[in-house]
């Protein structure tokens, strides 16, 4: 139920409507409410097919709320266009990087074979859509002699794995045309966009200014005490002028 409905199902629309939204909390997928998430549809796939020197790849599983109640609640919400265009351009640099990802590894593994770094073996093969090195499984025996062929039938294409990739790949392409597709933003938003990078902007100005009007203060204070000890040290250079004579006369006393 809570896949479907949410995890606020019982809560009455007053109670609901007290907080943010159950759709923009963290445990929510947001890749999901805007109609794709890569880690639920391959992650485990790329989870179990990765070599265990390899680094983590940038899809993982997805262990976050996918509910198709709350996905129904942000399609009908007041700010929704604005938050599609937020989730949907996550999404769309997410999908870039794992499409990347394996392009820059099928390209790294064709280079050592290029360079005789490495040697494909007849049963070998490098997917370019998932980037994953397999083996073809070998035929029978009896079907090698009748049918004269040293392997079965690549059945690669019907992973999971694979599978998952071509979609991810469909996925990323459409994302991108649906997104130059997009209108140009209205000026507020460009405006608002605008006032935010500036509001940064003066934030790390005001910490910089800080921090020089502490440092400035500090020499200030420095100064003030070193002009409050000068006539002091003024005072005692009279003193010692005035006690000069007195030594004086002692010493002649003395003679």
């Amino acid at each position: 139920l809570d896949s479907l409905m949410g995890m606020s199902r019982n809560l009455t629309k007053g109670e609901k409507a007290k907080g943010d939204p159950e759709w923009m909390k963290e445990n929510c997928c947001k890749d999901f409410l805007v109609g794709y998430c890569p880690g639920k549809a391959v992650g485990k796939a790329v989870e179990t097919e990765r070599n265990p020197f390899d680094k983590q790849s940038v899809i993982q599983p997805c262990n976050k709320l996918h509910s198709i109640g709350l996905k129904t609640e942000f399609a009908g919400h007041k700010d929704y266009e604005k938050y599609k265009k937020k989730y949907e351009d996550s999404l769309a640099s997410l999908l870039d990087k794992a499409v990347r990802e394996v392009d820059e590894k099928v390209a790294h593994e064709k280079r050592k074979i290029t360079e005789g770094l490495r040697e494909m073996g007849h049963s070998e093969r490098l997917c370019e859509i998932c980037g994953l090195m397999y083996h073809l499984r070998f035929a029978d025996v009896n079907v090698r002699d009748t049918e004269n062929t040293l392997y079965k039938p690549d059945i690669h294409p019907e992973s999971a794995l694979h599978k998952g990739y071509v979609k991810l790949r469909e996925k990323e392409a459409e994302l991108y045309e649906k997104i130059q597709a997009r209108d140009p933003e209205p000026e507020d938003e460009k405006k608002d966009k605008e006032k935010e990078g500036k509001s940064r902007k003066d934030d790390d100005d005001d910490d910089d200014g800080g921090r020089r009007r502490k440092r400035s203060r500090s020499r200030d204070r420095g100064r003030d005490k070193d002009d409050r000890d000068e006539p002091k040290r003024g005072r005692k250079r009279d003193d010692d002028d005035e006690d000069e004579p007195k030594r004086g006369r002692k010493r002649d006393d003395d003679d």
